[in-house]
């Protein structure tokens, strides 16, 4: 090699160094999982990085080059475009969730990478064992032969998932039987395990494939020292080492399992316990706060029938001419309890309450009923203080937050989510079936 050449060769060699020095290094590990909604320093980082490599972010932002703080879904889109290449054998890493793997992939890859991405890869790949087919539908792993539990207390958190999010089919293969908690081995688990699902998009899975989805530390115990206790990865830092994880019950409440919280009123613990929104605002108001928190998934207070929405507007007509208002403890507090106490479902009844999800409780012992009724109900209602009139939001069966407690899904205990809520400065842990549950949403 000529002088000339190895010349260019050394600058050019320099140029890359000092390309790479210049370029975005994510914290790692980061100090949380980044999700559809998350807001903050770090996105915009992750945003950066993103650019840098060469994926398309949108154009929102000051600069109009999509790095605007916010994990929305043109972020979550790259991000899956990411994990498809950092991952190309692992589908179910593909889940839109920046952590620790995509981190650190991301502070590995050169520029301009995401420049050549395509969508050859937007279903899970065929690989290890090629995928089962039945009318046209897929199966994406052969039947296991055996159970993958290498213990009991795997195979009863697994039994209790199943009980927990697949009634039917736990009782279709015995799961639901008492006496089922004695093996982790045999026919009815491995049964469990086979059963194939069929999703909403005409793909199946199996229910094995669909538990390590949901449960992804399925095979290791954490969180708990062994407990079957998995606690959220969005949990502020002011909290983590606060929270009593030994006494966590998958059964029962328990009283004080942060001690000095801070604050003791509800919506604010909530704020202060995860990372992934900035507000909830009251608990009654958070009901409508969709864009600061999540869609809501279900609500005791939409689709109601014509009796309720009648009952509803008499009583907040009632109250409106009385002149007493969103009063803590009024004449109407009763009054108010016992109707909402009407609308909410029995514990247990309410499914498909995930991690990290906010929840309204009804809380009977509450002071605020007509308080909470009151002053979230306003926008449903035009006109002058003592001639208040219903507008067709509420006339067409669609009512407001009239829940006065709050908590959020903080840890799960065998599958089974537990909610962290503040009663008076004293943080309660209670698995989501004990609770009476108004509405939930999904974060993010």
């Amino acid at each position: 090699m000529g002088r000339i050449e190895k010349i260019k060769r050394l600058v050019i060699e320099e140029a890359n160094k000092r390309v790479l020095n210049e370029m975005v290094t994510l914290p790692y590990p980061p100090k949380r999982v980044l999700v559809s909604g998350s807001k903050g320093e770090d996105v915009i980082k992750l945003q950066k990085r993103l650019k840098e490599l060469g994926y398309d972010i949108g154009s929102s932002g000051n600069n109009s080059d999509g790095v605007d703080g916010k994990y929305g879904t043109k972020t979550k889109s790259a991000i899956k475009k990411v994990q498809k290449k950092a991952f190309p054998n692992n589908y179910m890493e593909w889940d839109g969730r920046t952590g620790e793997k995509t981190v650190k992939y991301l502070n590995k890859s050169g520029s301009g990478e995401g420049q050549s991405d395509d969508n050859s890869t937007n279903t899970p790949p065929r690989k290890e064992t090629k995928p089962n087919k039945k009318d046209g539908w897929r199966v994406y792993s052969d039947k296991l032969s055996s159970s993958p539990f290498d213990s009991k207390e795997k195979g009863d958190r697994f039994r209790i998932w199943v009980n927990n999010n697949l009634p039917n089919t736990a009782k279709k293969h015995k799961l639901d039987l008492p006496s089922e908690t004695t093996s982790h081995k045999n026919s009815y688990i491995l049964n469990t395990l086979n059963q194939v699902l069929k999703y909403k998009n005409g793909e199946q899975i199996r229910v094995f494939e669909y538990y390590k989805i949901k449960n992804p530390n399925w095979d290791k115990d954490t969180g708990g020292g062994g407990s079957g206790l998995e606690l959220s990865t969005n949990i502020n830092p002011r909290y983590q080492n606060k929270i009593k994880t030994d006494k966590i019950d998958s059964s029962k409440k328990v009283n004080g399992i942060i001690a000095k919280p801070g604050t003791d009123q509800c919506a604010q613990f909530v704020n202060y316990f995860s990372n992934q929104f900035d507000s909830t605002g009251n608990a009654w108001l958070a009901h409508e706060y969709d864009s600061k928190i999540g869609p809501t998934t279900y609500s005791a207070f939409k689709n109601l029938p014509k009796n309720k929405i009648d009952e509803i507007i008499e009583l907040y007509q009632k109250i409106d001419k009385s002149g007493e208002g969103a009063k803590e403890s009024g004449t109407f507090n009763g009054d108010v309890r016992d109707l909402v106490d009407s609308l909410v479902p029995a514990k247990g009844t309410v499914k498909n309450i995930d991690m990290d999800d906010v929840v309204g409780i009804f809380y009977y012992p509450s002071k605020h009923h007509q308080e909470a009724f009151f002053q979230a109900g306003d926008k449903w209602f035009t006109g002058t203080e003592g001639n208040r009139q219903p507008g067709n939001t509420i006339k067409n069966g669609t009512g407001w937050g009239m829940n006065t407690h709050l908590g959020i899904v903080g840890a799960t205990k065998y599958g089974k989510p537990i909610v962290f809520h503040n009663i008076g400065g004293n943080v309660i842990s209670e698995p989501a079936d004990n609770l009476r549950i108004a509405w939930a949403k999904k974060v993010g």
